[in-house]
């Protein structure tokens, strides 16, 4: 494999960029073979002030390959720096390519764009979304083209794919995204 991370906690990483893109604060994996195992990325912060145009990409995991595999993902937050033009794209994920399977990507804010995942392309499989916000109070769990297969989503979301739910996950309390024995 050219890379592989296990057990891994990327928390609490800050970025202010003045630069027009911002990619990946807590984890940005690329080529096929990069894998991150069991790993919680949570409390990544991505503010971009760029004067002209602002784009965040991914501020928890941008991923344009690979495979992200048993992760939890939560209390990411994307702020934008300025007003107007900005183009948020996943305060949680954003997935260009690869894979990710048996996540759970929860409480993460975004002040626009999609708070959970943005999947323009490659697959997210058996993997939670849920409890993830704009400003508004708005759901937004996931959006994109990328394939979405026996995911849980909220009804707001109008996520298509096979084996799609949007059944409660039962979660263990608020905050806590361990599942309950009876989900």
């Amino acid at each position: 494999r050219d890379s592989e991370i296990g057990w891994c906690e990327p928390v609490e990483t800050n970025v202010t960029s003045s630069s027009a893109i911002l990619y990946g604060v807590g984890l940005y994996m690329s080529g096929e073979n990069a894998v991150a195992e069991r790993c919680v990325i949570r409390e990544n912060t991505g503010n971009n002030t760029h004067k002209s145009s602002t784009h965040s990409f991914g501020v928890g995991v941008m991923m344009t390959g690979g495979l992200l595999r048993s992760c939890l993902v939560t209390k990411n937050m994307q702020r934008n720096g300025r007003e107007g033009g900005e183009k948020a794209f996943a305060a949680g994920i954003y997935l260009s390519g690869g894979k990710v399977v048996n996540c759970t990507v929860a409480g993460n804010r975004a002040e626009g764009g999609s708070a959970g995942i943005y999947a323009a392309g490659g697959q997210v499989v058996n993997t939670l979304l849920a409890d993830n916000l704009t400003p508004a109070g708005a759901v937004a769990n996931a959006a994109g083209p990328g394939v979405f297969a026996y995911c849980r989503a909220d009804a707001a979301d109008g996520l298509a794919g096979t084996g799609v739910t949007t059944a409660e996950p039962l979660f263990a309390g608020e905050g806590d995204y361990r599942l309950q024995p009876a989900s």
